[in-house]
């Protein structure tokens, strides 16, 4: 089952956005401090914040959103 990952950071006007959202379009989603977890921004080469990353069962992605994009996020979601 493909899941929604949205990679954050501290005081992220941007990652609040894209969470609430997501939490007004009922999207579940897991949140990952890029900063708590450093490893996920080398494994998916993060730059900046947020980014919302859908990947498959066996953790591979199949797309991305950077940034707060309504259009982008309502795309990457239609089929979760």
């Amino acid at each position: 089952m493909d899941r929604l990952f949205v990679i954050t950071k501290p005081n992220c006007g941007g990652c609040s956005l894209v969470k609430n959202y997501l939490d007004d379009k009922e999207i579940e989603y897991e949140t990952i401090d890029g900063f708590e977890n450093p490893e996920i921004l080398v494994e998916f080469g993060i730059m900046s914040f947020p980014v919302a990353i859908l990947v498959d069962e066996n953790e591979h992605e199949i797309d991305r959103v950077n940034g707060f994009n309504p259009e982008a996020l309502s795309l990457l979601v239609e089929d979760l």
